[in-house]
């Protein structure tokens, strides 16, 4: 800027100079940004997020649940891949996908490896796998026969059937609704204690 304000012509010099040799090699120095450059100026507005197909549930957490969303290893639970399994038989259709709607809108996609809906036994009318895998490219559907094995039965042979690559196993009902940063305490306190059962506040 003191250039174009009137320096000394001796000074003046080899900054023409400069400024020529600029213009030489880049032209896009003359001519400003490339019409392929982005400034943010021009680029798009981020969208805001869309709002859930369910009501919102009201913020019950009690004091103090804000702070136990960190990881003390200060990793951010990167590593903690997580296979969410929710078993389900003779369930009405809008509770599975009110259940499953929201899990997807208040879980951090990047802890979820899967999840993994559990049919025991259900009937072509009430296994739903065509619409549950269009919910989420995260959703598969391990379908036991009929007349199914009992919960307790298809949650052990969920685990066997979760993707290979989660360290952490959430089972979960059918019929929920999670709330804001429901996982990461949950993580939080596996990570404190790696052998610990965790479980929510119902």
């Amino acid at each position: 800027m003191w250039l174009v304000g009137g320096a000394p012509a001796s000074c003046c010099r080899p900054m023409l100079l400069l400024l020529a040799l600029l213009v030489a090699f880049c032209p896009e120095f003359a001519h400003g940004a490339s019409s392929t450059t982005t400034t943010p100026s021009s680029r798009p507005p981020v969208k805001p997020r869309p709002p859930p197909s369910f009501p919102l549930p009201p913020d019950v957490r009690p004091n103090g649940c804000t702070a136990e969303v960190e990881d003390p290893d200060g990793k951010g639970f990167l590593d903690m891949k997580v296979s969410i399994i929710i078993p389900y038989r003779n369930e009405k259709w809008e509770h599975i996908k009110g259940s499953l709607e929201s899990v997807l809108y208040y879980t951090p996609k990047r802890y979820l490896a899967e999840i993994l809906m559990v049919s025991d036994g259900n009937g072509p009318d009430n296994m739903f796998v065509n619409e549950l895998r269009a919910m989420s490219r995260l959703v598969n559907v391990l379908a036991l026969p009929s007349p199914g094995i009992g919960l307790i039965e298809a949650k052990m042979r969920a685990v066997g059937g979760a993707a290979v690559k989660s360290s952490v196993l959430v089972f979960l009902e059918p019929h929920i609704r999670v709330n804001r940063q429901w996982l990461q305490p949950l993580l939080r306190r596996i990570r404190l204690y790696p052998r610990v059962l965790a479980m929510p506040v119902l």
